[in-house]
């Protein structure tokens, strides 16, 4: 029996080497490097293995079109995947992608559902497109002062959000950006605390 287990390991390790081998880190390296190839390479073969946070990564670089051409449905495909395992950035990707109609059709209450879940999570360009859907009226009823409070949440990290805060103040009241304001000071992500 022990030589049995004693084989069916060293066959999984002969299988798995190469993909053991790497590590996300290894994959992040190549992309710092710009090997964008070597990057997708690495990532692709995790995310193959089922990891949701390598899954992220290959998602990002089909829609950016880094280390391979653009491909919005090889990119829908790996953001759903990570997305439905909980990976924020996945969410947030999903969302975008649903919102643009990028790979998969267009469905924008499905797109808020996915920023929202990424938006929760404090991730700052999740905070921003949520605004912009609530903006736009996308998915959601239209509500400046809804936002306005994600346009100041994100406007903490993202310049988009800061430049996307201005714009709206422009066209609403005084009252309207106080209850804005308001909310966004009371924002909490859901689960944390005070």
């Amino acid at each position: 029996m022990r030589r049995y287990v004693g084989a069916l390991i060293g066959a999984f390790l002969v299988m798995a080497g190469p993909v053991a081998a790497q590590t996300l880190g290894s994959g992040l390296d190549a992309f710092k490097r710009n090997d964008y190839a070597t990057a997708l390479a690495i990532w692709y073969a995790l995310a193959e293995c089922g990891d949701p946070n390598a899954q992220a990564d290959p998602a990002a670089m089909y829609r950016d079109g880094l280390g391979t051409p653009r491909d919005y449905v090889e990119a829908a495909k790996w953001f759903r995947q990570a997305a439905v395992a909980g990976v924020v950035s996945a969410q947030a990707g999903l969302g975008q992608l649903l919102s643009a109609g990028q790979g998969l059709r267009q469905d924008n209450a499905e797109a808020v559902k996915w920023l929202r879940l990424a938006a929760d999570r404090d991730f700052p360009q999740a905070q921003n497109d949520l605004g912009i859907m609530y903006a736009q009226g996308r998915g959601v009823e239209k509500d400046m002062i809804e936002a306005m409070k994600w346009f100041l949440l994100a406007a903490r990290h993202v310049d988009d959000g800061a430049r996307n805060r201005d714009d709206a103040a422009k066209n609403m009241t005084a009252d309207e950006r106080a209850q804005a304001e308001r909310r966004a000071a009371g924002w909490k992500a859901p689960g944390r605390p005070n």
